[in-house]
């Protein structure tokens, strides 16, 4: 019964066919793109450490202090110095006490705060390209699939053709009409589609498994994909839209908060501090236990003067944004100059997808004309052969063209930034 069971489950597992939007929503959640994530969040998290710094440390503190000569508990105004009396002057002095300290102002933490909310971002960026990335991956390796299919499928075809035409020439080779050799010629066509057909196959485990890298998920046939709306429309931004430029100019911006943050030195600093304590001890005169508590309240400024090493950092600071500028400007033409491959391919490969379906239907015209050629012994076998051959091409061409349409959308969505998810269904 169990094994009955195990039977059906991994029946209905191989046979499961998810759609894109499934496909999409899974690359869309892989562990690459959920370590981002964590990347962004942990920047976040370290900016408001950052900032906690501009609120007040809080301690609590004890301690026992031992002096060959006796110490004062506080400090004694000559009023209180009345030897007389008991006082707070002792060899051996206890203390305990709360202690608060907090910065004011100090340039350096604010810079620190705006790298972090610009290494944030990118991450957020980032994030977003891997999202997009995936799924364009997901996209073009699922028209890909669809391209390996189709061809599988017309292969299929033409070795049903063939076996067909085959019988009809053994029976005339049976029958002494027909040369044996055309059946051996017909034999090694049939033996080549499906060589090749072995060949597609191997081809398409490589595709399932590429898919299930990006995805988790196993298929077994490609995910039908269509086109929701004006599908071009998404695509006809410039420059200014590419989303993976976008990384280089929180580079830029970073890299002069950077040199902002190292010239900050100059900056006088402002810090806060107060304590309260108690402090105890036997006085040194008398012999008696005395206790006296202090409180205190300092603003202190600091000044810089002069610091060699921060005028090396101003100066790699100077040199970062210069690299930044020019990575982002190659990225830039790089892009550019793609974004303008696919804008010109586009309507060079919707055209000829037009061109090659007219062929496919002339190619198998010719091919009905050639069968009955051939039957009537008007024609050799490889002339009809050859006929056989023109459809198989003219099917496979148009199966490419479609791929390579899609793989320019694919590469039209990472450009830009489009999510598939809203253009496809």
């Amino acid at each position: 019964m169990i094994k009955y069971f195990t039977a059906i489950l991994l029946i209905s597992v191989s046979s499961y066919a998810a759609d894109i939007d499934t496909l999409l929503e899974a690359a869309s959640q892989r562990p690459e793109i959920k370590s981002l994530k964590l990347s962004e969040e942990i920047s976040r998290q370290e900016r408001a450490k950052t900032l906690y710094n501009f609120t007040p440390k809080v301690d609590f503190y004890a301690s026992y202090e031992y002096s060959s000569r006796p110490q004062n508990l506080v400090p004694i105004t000559p009023e209180e110095m009345n030897v007389n009396k008991s006082l707070p002057i002792s060899e051996n002095i206890y203390r305990y006490g709360v202690k608060a300290s907090m910065p004011v102002f100090v340039k350096e933490l604010f810079d620190t705060a705006d790298i972090l909310k610009l290494k944030k971002e990118k991450f957020g960026i980032l994030t977003e390209i891997a999202v997009i990335k995936n799924q364009s991956l997901l996209v073009s390796l699922n028209s890909y699939f669809h391209y390996l299919n189709k061809k599988r499928e017309y292969l299929q075809k033409r070795i049903e053709s063939l076996k067909k035409t085959k019988k009809i020439v053994k029976t005339g080779v049976d029958a002494g009409r027909v040369p044996k050799s055309e059946l051996y010629k017909i034999n090694k066509s049939v033996l080549e589609l499906e060589m090749e057909l072995q060949d597609l196959n191997r081809q398409i485990e490589d595709v399932k498994a590429d898919i299930f890298k990006i995805t988790g998920q196993h298929i077994k046939e490609p995910a039908k994909m269509d086109i929701a709306g004006d599908f071009d429309s998404n695509f006809s931004g410039n420059g200014s839209n590419f989303i993976q430029i976008k990384p280089y100019k929180y580079d830029i911006k970073t890299a002069k908060k950077e040199l902002e943050k190292q010239r900050a030195y100059r900056y006088p600093e402002l810090n806060l501090s107060a304590s309260y304590t108690q402090n105890m001890g036997e006085s040194y005169n008398k012999d008696e236990f005395e206790s006296e508590d202090i409180g205190n309240v300092m603003v202190e400024l600091s000044v810089p003067i002069f610091d060699a090493k921060s005028q090396k950092e101003i100066a790699i600071a100077k040199n970062e944004i210069l690299k930044t500028r020019q990575e982002y400007l190659n990225e830039r033409s790089a892009l550019s100059s793609l974004e303008e491959k696919f804008n010109n391919k586009l309507p060079i490969v919707k055209k000829s997808i037009k061109q090659a379906e007219e062929d496919i239907v002339y190619a198998k015209k010719l091919l009905n004309t050639a069968k009955v050629a051939y039957k009537n012994r008007r024609m050799t076998v490889e002339d009809y052969l050859s006929y056989e051959v023109d459809v198989l091409k003219s099917e496979s061409n148009l199966a490419a063209l479609e791929n390579e349409k899609w793989q320019i959308y694919a590469g039209q969505a990472l450009l830009y930034g489009i999510k598939l998810t809203e253009v496809l269904k």
